[in-house]
């Protein structure tokens, strides 16, 4: 009796789970799996591999294996690693500096950003004025933008080609250095600055720098015909004159000496010593009261080309000393010895500067064209 209500009870315990299991409505899809919707047609002898097939998809779809997206998933509080990211939009806080961000969301607009520590980022000082520079203001506190300025301290080394167009002059402490069309142009050394008009900077044989005086060509003329006399007028008043003198041959087998005397004074206000040698003779002269400087010798007369340079300290408040030397040679016959001059003199004047030098020959001889006087002056 009893082994007939047991297999009673289990006949309709199994019925009713078959029944449930056949009209089951749960949704196909379960954490992410595919499965197979098991209906009230479905065959019982089908059941066998449906429900195989169905653990097989859950097994293979556990969420440790899943390789899809998962669109409900709001929180991962147990995330350790993540692989590369390689889409979506950032739409989070800003990335701080201990994890390689900049610490901020905005950045200073053309600016210049400098680096901040732990803070990240910062910007400098505005964008300063046109033509200035970001200049270092030394370790640990931040650069700011100043104007250009040349260290006056610093040694420079120029190696490329400047041009200063704008500027007309240097100007230092204790000197002045203009170039106009230069060219090249080399100054090394350390010299002071020239305390004189007319000077040049000169370096002697030990390497030395300094200024020394100079002269420059203040008045010239030359003969266009022969002429018995060259007359130079209107020099500039300077403190001591160069003057050179320059003939031809007369040409007219007549011999003449040279004469020479300044200001148009021919009164007896000259004197001179003078020796003259051809190379075997020498003889010496001296003349006093005479009317003018014999630059070959009174009464020594040559009928050849003659050269002579003087030198004249020409201070108003002194008689004018003068001092040559002179050569003169036989322009047709040069194997004839060629004269040689030297002499020293003065002229008797101690009211004015020579301002006008007169040259010209004895016994009315032509200096030929092409004759010259040129004279060079210091400063004043």
């Amino acid at each position: 009796m009893y082994r007939f209500l047991i297999t009673a009870l289990i006949a309709i315990l199994s019925t009713l789970g078959t029944e449930r299991l056949l009209n089951s409505t749960e949704p196909e899809t379960r954490l992410g799996s595919t499965l197979t919707t098991i209906t009230g047609t479905t065959k019982v002898s089908d059941l066998d591999t449906i429900l195989t097939a169905n653990f097989n998809a859950l097994n293979a779809d556990k969420i440790e294996v899943s390789t899809t997206t998962m669109s409900l998933l709001t929180s991962v509080p147990n995330l350790v690693t993540i692989g590369t990211i390689t889409t979506g939009v950032w739409n989070g806080t800003g990335i701080d500096v201990a994890r390689q961000g900049t610490g901020t969301t905005t950045l200073c607009s053309n600016n210049v950003l400098l680096g901040n520590a732990a803070s990240g980022f910062k910007c400098a000082n505005g964008h300063g004025a046109s033509g200035e520079f970001l200049t270092s203001n030394g370790a640990g506190v931040a650069p700011t933008w100043q104007a250009s300025s040349v260290s006056l301290t610093n040694d420079y080394a120029w190696t490329g080609e400047h041009s200063f167009t704008s500027a007309t002059s240097t100007v230092a402490d204790i000197t002045k250095l203009t170039v106009v069309s230069g060219g090249t142009f080399t100054l090394n050394g350390t010299f002071a600055q020239s305390a004189a008009s007319s000077t040049v900077l000169s370096r002697d044989a030990s390497g030395n720098d300094s200024w020394m005086p100079t002269m420059f060509e203040i008045a010239s003329t030359t003969l266009t015909s022969a002429a018995n006399t060259m007359d130079l007028q209107n020099i500039p008043a300077s403190e001591n004159l160069h003057i050179i003198i320059s003939t031809r041959k007369p040409g007219s087998g007549s011999s003449a000496s040279m004469l020479i005397y300044f200001n148009n004074d021919v009164g007896a206000n000259y004197n001179l010593s003078l020796s003259r040698n051809d190379g075997t003779t020498q003889i010496n002269q001296a003349s006093t009261s005479a009317t003018d400087i014999g630059l070959t010798g009174k009464g020594f007369g040559l009928d050849a080309g003659m050269f002579f340079s003087i030198d004249i300290s020409n201070s108003q408040q002194l008689v004018k000393r003068i001092v040559w030397t002179g050569g003169a040679v036989d322009d047709t016959n040069l194997d004839t010895a060629p004269f040689f001059f030297i002499g020293s003199g003065f002229w008797n004047n101690t009211t004015t500067r020579i301002n006008r030098i007169t040259v010209k020959l004895s016994k009315n001889e032509q200096m030929p064209a092409g004759s010259r006087i040129t004279v060079w002056g210091s400063s004043n």
